[in-house]
Formats: structure tokens, C-alpha cells, sequence
């Protein structure tokens, strides 16, 4: 998990990694922004850069492509279909 910020807008909001460059966050916090306005950082202080932001406003989405790969660990994804009831967090 990292910090998701547009020094445009003023917005922030957390973001994940998903691969070695791409990280998942709300459209809303970086809508208005730039990729050159949106940095990312990580709990142990490095900040990176975005080279490209991909968004769709209809589910509130984004993907930023990192301007170069990073050695945290991914997000990992669970492709099973949760039970009903399963405790699940967005």
C-alpha cells in the first residue's frame, strides 16, 4: 500500500501495487492531475514518479505506471470467488 498524491489538486489517498510498475487507486484522487503531478509513496519513505495515469471515472478506478519498476512486493490478488459473508475491504 502506498500514498497516492497530485501536487495539482491538493488530492491524496492510498493506492497499491500490482505489479513491479503499476499501482491501483481511486480516480477521484488524482482527477484533475497530470501524471507529472502525481507522486507515489511508500511506507519506507521512496517516492516515484508516474510515467502514465489511466482512469475510468465511471467506477472510480486509475492506474498509474510507475516510471520505473520497483522492488516492494505486489498486492496479492485472490482470483477465487469469496464465500457469501466473507469479510472483504475496498
Amino acid at each position: 500500500v502506498a500514498l497516492v498524491a497530485s501536487t495539482s489538486t491538493g488530492q491524496k489517498g492510498t493506492g497499491w501495487l500490482v505489479s513491479d510498475r503499476h499501482i491501483v487507486t481511486n480516480e477521484h484522487v488524482v482527477r484533475g492531475g497530470t501524471a507529472a503531478a502525481v507522486l507515489v509513496q511508500f511506507s519506507d519513505g521512496t517516492v516515484e514518479k508516474i510515467q502514465r495515469v489511466t482512469v475510468d471515472a465511471l467506477t472510480d478506478i486509475a492506474v498509474l505506471t510507475l516510471q520505473r519498476a520497483v522492488s516492494h512486493a505486489p498486492l496479492k490478488i485472490d482470483k477465487a470467488v469469496p464465500d457469501i459473508g466473507t469479510r472483504v475491504c475496498a
